[in-house]
């Protein structure tokens, strides 16, 4: 199916979306779209080309390990910076934490805690932050970076790497 809801109005998107993962586990369905969203919805694998080369392949959670390797974690916290910054370094050591915004009318300020390792740290997070006595947690949440961010990153380093042999002298 070439961008099967390009021009469709949100019901009839619902429908084909519908009508794709119904087929799911009797048959296979090939979608070439450039909507990723709508790919990261109906999909199960995907497979970038670039340049006519495949430049990667695999599950969405697998291209986000391979071309982003970090998980992010959106903690949203009343309290003191410096007894937020502890909390998380008890979690793991090298942790960045990032103001995001705040705080709100009601104390609370969004954080952004990064990883560089994909392992699950959410709940070791959830952990260290609500056991914290000086700390106030209303929320944390796992966000997941989108297939966009991975397509840019693996059509990056196709390119780099069509530039680097571009560059390299021949004979």
């Amino acid at each position: 199916m070439d961008e099967p809801t390009i021009g469709l109005d949100p019901h009839q998107i619902i429908m084909i979306r519908d009508l794709i993962v119904g087929l799911r586990g009797r048959m296979s369905v090939i979608i070439s779209s450039h909507i990723l969203p709508e790919i990261e919805a109906t999909c199960d694998r995907v497979i970038i080309i670039n340049q006519g080369r495949v430049v990667a392949t695999g599950t969405p959670d697998e291209l986000r390990r391979e071309f982003l390797g970090r998980a992010t974690y959106r903690p949203e916290v009343a309290g003191e910076l410096e007894a937020l910054r502890a909390a998380i370094d008890t979690v793991r050591p090298g942790l960045t934490l990032e103001t995001i915004d705040g705080p709100d009318a009601t104390g609370f300020s969004a954080y952004e805690v990064t990883s560089l390792e994909v392992d699950d740290l959410g709940e070791a997070i959830l952990h260290g932050l609500a056991t914290t006595a000086s700390l106030r947690l209303r929320s944390c949440a796992r966000t997941a970076a989108s297939l966009e961010h991975v397509f840019l990153a693996a059509t990056r380093r196709s390119w780099d790497a069509t530039l680097d042999d571009k560059k390299a002298p021949k004979g």
